[in-house]
């Protein structure tokens, strides 16, 4: 809804940028403007998964470049596509909780952003201080939370977990959020390449708390309806 912080919180390595990925572009192909705040992957690097997701050409050919000529043709064809998409990447490893501001603010004048999302909490920039990391950290979310009542934009802000499954550096995350999610990758020893995507609604407010489920289809870095057995599991999707 208008104003509210969902948050997305998941382990290194546990998914949490291909959600926001799939939640990125599942709003940008629903017609929905995007601003991307990615402070850990560059925009070569998203705008390559978005190809790689759209195009079904396995995304390790766009580390490699060893594609071939039918590769190349769909590259081709889809590339005008993407580029119309309304989606804003702000990439700056540097940017802090004002740029953020300052560039949503900008967007949502001109009437170009529905959504924002933020990755990741823990990358932002709070410059020279003396405050704990926890307080920094809670610092960050209390302006991004206030951001997002302003605006009145959904704001998407993942998160690391530590160790113990909890919050990275500051709770306050948590208690600052209208939504929490927790997600998680999980592989089925029977099937080696199926990998599943486990998502948890731990807080809702207006949102019934619960437990889903995606396949997660490495090779294009997509998220798909987790498969309703075993022999569909195997087959390749075609949407």
């Amino acid at each position: 809804k208008a104003g509210q912080t969902l948050v997305v919180a998941g382990e290194t390595g546990g998914g949490k940028s291909t959600f926001g990925l799939h939640l990125a572009v599942t709003a940008l192909e629903a017609g929905y403007g995007v601003a991307l705040f990615s402070l850990e992957m560059d925009k070569e690097e998203i705008f390559d998964l978005i190809l790689s997701r759209r195009t079904r050409v396995n995304r390790n050919k766009f580390n490699t470049g060893k594609f071939v000529d039918y590769d190349l043709d769909l590259i081709a064809k889809e590339i005008p596509n993407i580029i119309k998409l309304p989606l804003f990447i702000e990439d700056s490893a540097m940017s802090s909780v004002d740029d953020i501001r300052m560039r949503v603010s900008q967007l949502k004048a001109d009437g170009k952003i529905q959504l924002v999302i933020v990755d990741y909490v823990q990358f932002v920039n709070v410059g020279p201080t003396r405050d704990s990391r926890e307080q920094q950290v809670a610092q960050i979310s209390h302006a991004l939370r206030a951001m997002a009542r302003e605006t009145k934009l959904p704001t998407i802000v993942l998160s690391q977990l530590n160790d113990d499954g909890k919050l990275r550096e500051s709770r306050v995350i948590a208690h600052n959020a209208n939504i929490v999610m927790l997600v998680e990758m999980e592989k089925d020893n029977s099937q080696p390449r199926y990998e599943a995507m486990r998502i948890k609604v731990v807080k809702g407010r207006g949102v019934p708390k619960g437990e889903y489920k995606m396949e997660f289809q490495a090779m294009y870095c997509k998220l798909v309806p987790e498969p309703r057995n075993a022999e569909e599991a195997r087959m390749p999707h075609t949407d």
